[in-house]
């Protein structure tokens, strides 16, 4: 089945759409999250770090690199759990801090794994 090149450009659109919206909200809902709980912010900080920090030790060719990562991934687990306490105690999900595609699948890009959603 052939499709309008029009018509693909309209989906498109829309799903970049929804997907800009999703990524919109979920920023909004965590600048209020973050004003409501600090806390919050510095989880998502340290967490943001951590794969950069990654990067670096394996280009710098740390001999130790490979332990660091596994401490950096039980201190991931640690916030990660403490921020979702942080959420149960304020009467909020888990998730409620990421975007909500429209497709969950593909994240309203429109694609999986190379293939059209």
């Amino acid at each position: 089945m052939t499709y309008d090149l029009e018509a693909i450009e309209r989906c498109e659109r829309i799903i970049d759409s929804r997907r800009q919206k999703a990524e919109h909200d979920a920023f909004l809902r965590k600048q209020e999250l973050f004003s409501r709980c600090p806390r919050l912010q510095e989880i998502d900080f340290q967490l943001s770090q951590t794969g950069m920090k990654a990067v670096k030790m394996i280009l710098a060719h740390d001999p130790r690199a490979e332990e660091h990562v596994r401490k950096m991934q039980k201190e991931n687990e640690a916030l990660i759990e403490e921020q979702k306490s942080l959420l149960k105690t304020i009467g909020l999900p888990a998730g409620c801090m990421e975007p909500a595609y429209t497709c969950p699948e593909c994240e309203d890009t429109g694609w999986i794994g190379g293939r059209r959603c």
